[in-house]
């Protein structure tokens, strides 16, 4: 949807070529029912979890970490998948990788479906199951709908420059009140208005990325990096959670390959999962940082010729202004196959 005082709206169907052309549905889970599947997984497969047990400090050279309370573990490799702020990533680094600020924050707001119910306006938005967008200067407005634990939801984020009423500085995340998500996106679409009405509590937070790593693991190969420790991602694109899923089945597949499923191979498996994977998720990132500039022209003579350009070419086409409709960019992003990945470069893999 492109923002105006007047709403013009654009389709851009993902539902039939996920399956067809990608051979997997479009989906979107709450992280909580994403916990809830992968815990479920690692309990069936015999992992063990220690809860409140923050890390202090690493030693790669002897694999291990020492906890809060004190309690040393240890183990022939230590996984970091700690995050944005990532302990692990300066130890791999050997210095301090302060994550890189983007200018930017997010607003969330996550209510029952069913809350909405009964407003004319909004029963497009709560009941058919896609991704509406919302381009403006400046900022971006996201919804889509999720299935919940015990009903559906609808949640809403809203990305814009950095307001410091909001966030002062030093403060990364808080709760607040839809007044101040009212005052960041005056003016954009009167349906969220009409949906702020019904919120009470809103998060912020602000938005950082990091500078990309030559490497993921520690020279000992006893410490490695996934997820958002190695490759912070910006929301643009939406693929954080994806690509550290992405580099949990890769390293997870090399590492139970017979070639490298011991303790000494550790030296060559480690070099070979960055390389499968570190260019894919430094592209991807890169990528999602650069799509922030075309969803959030200000307002003027470019954004008023991609909105015209947008109109004239709905759906998914190569080279498509918007990454998110470029077929090119759509098959190397969602057809992407981590198994086939593995296949290629280390044969037949086992059940």
């Amino acid at each position: 949807m492109l923002r105006h005082m007047t709403v013009e709206q654009v389709e851009c169907p993902l539902k039939e070529p996920a399956h067809k052309d990608y051979g997997s549905p479009y989906w979107h889970i709450h992280r909580a029912d994403l916990h809830r599947g992968l815990l479920k997984a690692a309990v069936d497969l015999g992992c063990k979890f220690h809860l409140d047990a923050r890390v202090v400090s690493i030693d790669p050279d002897a694999g291990s970490v020492l906890t809060k309370d004190d309690v040393t573990y240890s183990a022939d490799l230590i996984v970091a998948s700690d995050g944005l702020n990532s302990m692990a990533r300066e130890v791999v680094l050997g210095r301090p990788g302060p994550p890189v600020p983007t200018g930017q924050m997010a607003y969330r707001v996550t209510l029952p479906a069913a809350k909405l119910a009964g407003i004319p306006e909004l029963q497009e938005i709560i009941t058919v199951p896609r991704n509406n967008h919302w381009l403006g200067p400046h900022g971006t407005i996201l919804s889509y709908l999720l299935e919940g634990q015990n009903e559906p939801l609808i949640n809403f984020v809203f990305t814009c420059d950095v307001n410091e009423a909001d966030l002062p500085p030093g403060v990364d995340q808080r709760m607040g009140t839809a007044k101040e998500v009212r005052n960041s996106f005056k003016g954009w679409d009167p349906r969220i208005e009409k949906m702020l009405g019904f919120v009470e509590k809103v998060l912020y937070w602000r938005l950082y990325t990091h500078e990309p790593l030559v490497s993921w693991s520690h020279s000992s190969h006893r410490l490695v990096l996934i997820g958002d420790a190695a490759h912070a991602m910006t929301p643009y694109l939406a693929q954080g959670a994806a690509m550290g899923i992405e580099d949990a089945a890769i390293l997870g597949g090399i590492l139970s390959h017979p070639r490298y499923s011991s303790p000494s191979t550790l030296r060559a498996a480690l070099p070979l999962y960055e390389h499968l994977r570190l260019s894919r998720a430094n592209k991807v990132a890169a990528a999602s940082v650069e799509s922030r500039w075309f969803t959030q022209m200000a307002d003027g003579v470019k954004q008023r010729e991609r909105d015209a350009w947008l109109l004239l070419h709905p759906g998914i086409e190569a080279g498509h202004i918007n990454i998110r409709s470029d077929k090119v960019w759509l098959d190397e992003l969602f057809g992407y196959d981590a198994y086939r990945v593995l296949e290629e470069v280390l044969g037949d893999m086992p059940n």
